[in-house]
């Protein structure tokens, strides 16, 4: 008896022990299967993320709820945090002997290395960036995430004023970086940092009742039947004391400190003037375009595609009478002409809204014969708020947010609608919508059995080089003749033509703002109003105006090298699989994937 209760000790002891180092190697070192290791990455990206863990949804199901209390913190102990727990991975993730791995693991491994390498070649850069812009940053982010979030339960409910509460403290930290960038002396532009004070004086000067937030909370809440009149009286006085005594003193205070910045700023809008500006613009070029860009190189290869738009187009206005000598000021005409383009009163912005579903509803109905598998997440085309109208483009694509129900959101910039034609909003809804980005960013949302990070992680080139080829895959499967359709694809394709070179001539020829937005004036068809919308864009955003039209000519090489190759045997749909079958990728572990799958095919 003696005997075997001393052989069931020490098989529990064994058990304890390996156990124990399993669970070790799991939390802190590296784990023994290299799936597990990629579920840990991504969470550990994610823990001090309170708002990405509620919008991934990536802990619901497993008994965590504290993040749902929080918001997150963009300090520059959080920055330094991230770019370590990048360094650590990647050591651990070179570790694994990659001959011992399948396939998918391979692919995941191979995404994952390129993604912890460039981030850890981009820390010298860690505080180059702006938190805070005219288009972007905590200003602008607090009142559409907390519309976003959820109100299905008092306990959602008073999560919801927990998390309003903190906003302050939020505002805190984005202060705390952009002294610890002007510290470095990184500082943004003086007409950037005005756009922004702009932004944050006119939240405050709204009624709290008209106040984005509350109104939006007020809205949804009298649409619970869960709630007596009394609770959501209480609620609504809660939200208005916060706003008025936490989030509105965060504003203010946020403000005043820009006003701050602004009397040390320059007017100077590249990078190429800050410490080391040269080299973080070409680290900008690397993750955004996902290979090793030559600015130079893309500057050259800009004037080339722009001068064979332009000479395409100038064909194609000339047959269809809209030829006024010049392509820019024959593109601005036809912005100009109200038979072809929308209105922007209420009616004209409802029919813009229509117009759009109407578009991507017939894409979806024509997808089967592109797409093996279309996805079933639903795709909601929306008016943009009107406050939000000024510093937005006429369209844009938000993905699937974590919970079940949720829908791709397709924005419409209807205040602008009075200057873009019908042709061009129907690239927009290719671009934007199907084929574009709600295809493959709801198909990438809805993989199953792939780690966590393979569905939620971004490569800017990939998924804007997909919507650029999207614009012309639409145009396929529409089967169109109409030539102001083909003129609306070319002018797409020269407006982000001209975005990357003006995006590399900002921050590495030195331009001027005014020589930018001249530049998309001349060759664009732009206004000087959306010229200079687009060069404060890029003025704020290095390297991304470069994306799409690096990503849109590897999407397009590589249909032709599987065309050519495969001769009789191209399979459109099959060739799709392979280009968005398995999430967003570097450009050049797409490529791989495809000479992968041709000499598969040719066996």
């Amino acid at each position: 008896m003696r005997k075997v209760a001393t052989i069931s000790l020490i098989v529990t002891i064994i058990f304890v022990v390996t156990l124990g180092i399993w669970l070790s190697k799991l939390i802190w070192f590296r784990p023994f299967n290299i799936d597990h290791f990629f579920e840990r990455v991504y969470i550990e990206f994610l823990w001090d993320d309170p708002e990405a863990l509620t919008q991934t949804g990536v802990l619901d199901g497993f008994g965590f709820s504290d993040h749902k209390n929080d918001l997150t913190m963009v300090g520059p102990e959080s920055s330094r945090r991230m770019a370590e727990v990048g360094r650590r991975n990647l050591t651990i993730l070179e570790e694994y002997d990659h001959s011992e791995l399948t396939e998918d693991e391979l692919l995941s491994r191979d995404i994952l290395l390129w993604f912890l390498r460039t981030g850890v070649e981009a820390e010298p850069f860690l505080f180059h960036d702006h938190p805070i812009t005219h288009i972007s940053g905590a200003h602008l982010e607090v009142p559409p995430f907390f519309n976003s979030l959820p109100l299905g339960s008092e306990k959602e409910i008073e999560s919801y004023l927990k998390r309003l509460a903190k906003v302050d403290d939020k505002f805190g930290s984005v202060i705390d970086g952009l002294e610890e960038r002007r510290k470095l002396g990184i500082i943004p532009p003086t007409h950037i940092l005005q756009r922004s004070i702009t932004s944050c004086d006119q939240f405050l000067e709204t009624p709290i009742a008209e106040n984005v937030i509350f109104s939006s909370f007020k809205k949804r809440l009298d649409a619970l039947n869960f709630i007596d009149p009394n609770s959501k009286s209480t609620y609504l006085d809660q939200c208005a004391s916060i706003i008025k005594n936490e989030v509105d003193p965060a504003y203010e205070r946020l403000s005043r400190f820009l006003f701050q910045l602004e009397r040390k700023s320059l007017a100077i809008a590249g990078v190429w003037h800050m410490p080391n500006g040269a080299e973080y613009y070409r680290s900008c070029l690397k993750r955004q375009t996902t290979l090793n860009a030559d600015p130079d190189s893309l500057y050259e290869l800009g004037k080339s595609e722009m001068a064979r738009l332009q000479s395409e187009l100038t064909i194609l206005l000339s047959l269809s009478g809209k030829d006024k000598g010049q392509v820019s000021l024959s593109l601005l005409e036809l912005k100009n002409d109200r038979k072809l383009t929308f209105r922007s009163d209420s009616i004209g912005r409802s029919s813009t809204i229509k117009f759009f579903t109407e578009v991507c509803t017939e894409m979806n109905s024509l997808g089967d014969d592109y797409f093996n598998d279309l996805p079933k997440t639903e795709l909601d085309v929306l008016e943009l708020p009107q406050y939000r109208s000024e510093n937005s483009t006429f369209a844009f694509y938000m993905p699937p947010l974590a919970e079940p129900a949720s829908k791709g959101r397709l924005y419409v910039n209807t205040w602008k609608a009075d200057h873009l034609t019908h042709s061009l909003a129907t690239i927009y809804a290719y671009h934007e919508g199907i084929p574009g980005h709600h295809l493959q960013k709801a198909k990438q949302a809805e993989l199953k059995n792939l780690p966590t990070f393979r569905r939620f992680l971004p490569f800017e080139a990939y998924s804007e080089g997909w919507a650029m080829y999207a614009e012309q895959l639409g145009v396929e499967m529409d089967g169109t003749a109409d030539p102001m359709d083909h003129i609306a694809l070319l002018q797409s394709d020269l407006f982000r033509t001209a975005r990357m070179m003006t995006d590399i001539g900002i921050h590495h020829k030195m331009w001027l703002r005014d020589q930018a937005i001249e530049f998309m004036v001349e060759n664009a068809g732009l206004t000087t109003a959306e010229a200079e919308a687009e060069v404060d864009r890029y003025i704020v955003w290095p390297g991304q105006g470069c994306a799409y039209k690096v990503g849109q000519l590897k999407f397009l090489e590589l249909r032709k090298l599987a065309e050519t190759t495969l001769g009789d045997q191209f399979n459109i749909k099959e060739f799709h699989d392979v280009m968005i079958g398995n999430g967003a990728m570097p450009l050049e572990v797409l490529e791989a994937q495809l000479h992968r799958y041709l000499e598969t095919k040719k066996r």
